[in-house]
């Protein structure tokens, strides 16, 4: 049989340099495509806890504490985000648009609440927060995530009415 010598390649055992650079390219291709998924825009998060607003009461017993029986805490609880490192939700902030998740200019700092990643920060193995003595009345929450160095944009906000002990929906005002 008659070979090109362009075709021809001496060692059947080694890629020929056009292979090998083809090879690169497309793993180089393929990198970018998963670095660029990697380093790019983080996902906005679901936000749709459980919420549940609670008494203060003394673990040990379960008694109401006493002076505190007009006090409420909230407690939501979100499903993990994949790769978080730290979560945040702002209180009360009126400046966050829900269709694009941005902040109308700067968010007041006393309004964003950090949470961790951890055990520590768990409520039955999922992201919490149990907030004791909650504002009474309506109350507005929006989650947003970090991974790696990029924060995702702000969520849907949820409104909660911290009144009474029980199971709360999300109220649209």
């Amino acid at each position: 049989s008659i070979q090109h010598e362009s075709f021809y390649n001496p060692h059947p055992n080694l890629l020929s340099k056009q292979s090998m650079m083809r090879s690169v390219a497309v793993l180089a291709f393929i990198s970018t495509l998963f670095l660029g998924a990697a380093v790019g825009a983080v996902d906005r998060p679901r936000f749709e806890p459980n919420a549940r607003v609670k008494l203060h009461r003394i673990k040990t017993t379960g008694e109401v504490v006493e002076g505190e029986e007009s006090k409420r805490k909230i407690l939501l609880k979100w499903g993990a985000y994949h790769n978080a490192e730290q979560y945040e939700l702002c209180h009360n902030c009126d400046n966050i648009d829900d269709v694009t998740g941005e902040a109308d200019g700067d968010i007041e700092e006393e309004k964003v609440i950090a949470i961790g990643v951890g055990r520590q920060y768990q409520c039955g193995g999922d992201p919490c927060l149990v907030w004791p003595d909650a504002p009474l009345g309506y109350n507005k929450f929006h989650l947003r995530v970090l991974v790696g160095d990029k924060w995702s944009k702000w969520s849907k906000h949820r409104n909660y009415l911290v009144d009474e002990p029980g199971t709360l929906e999300h109220t649209e005002l």
